[in-house]
């Protein structure tokens, strides 16, 4: 795998951990908030995990398409998730 792309991995990883972050902290904040910005919060909450899944998506087709034999071997250990194998 070039340098380039190992970048552009650890990038993505990045910030799918920042968006899980977000969207931990929205769904308290959820809870505490004042029921006229509650709507608010459900809509960034569901952006956000549009996003997690769309940067889950890039993940995965980078990381097949440069280590399709490794990616191919880790989906078949049992709690090895995306963001696993490509750390």
């Amino acid at each position: 795998m070039t340098d380039e792309t190992q970048q552009c991995l650890h990038a993505l990883v990045t910030r799918r951990r920042q968006h899980v972050r977000l969207q931990v902290s929205e769904r308290q904040r959820k809870y505490t908030s004042h029921g006229d910005v509650q709507p608010g919060i459900i809509e960034l909450m569901n952006n956000l995990k549009h996003h997690v899944h769309d940067i889950d998506a890039r993940i995965a087709a980078r990381f097949s398409k440069h280590q399709a034999n490794l990616t191919k071997l880790l989906q078949n250990v049992k709690g090895v998730g995306l963001a696993t194998m490509v750390r």
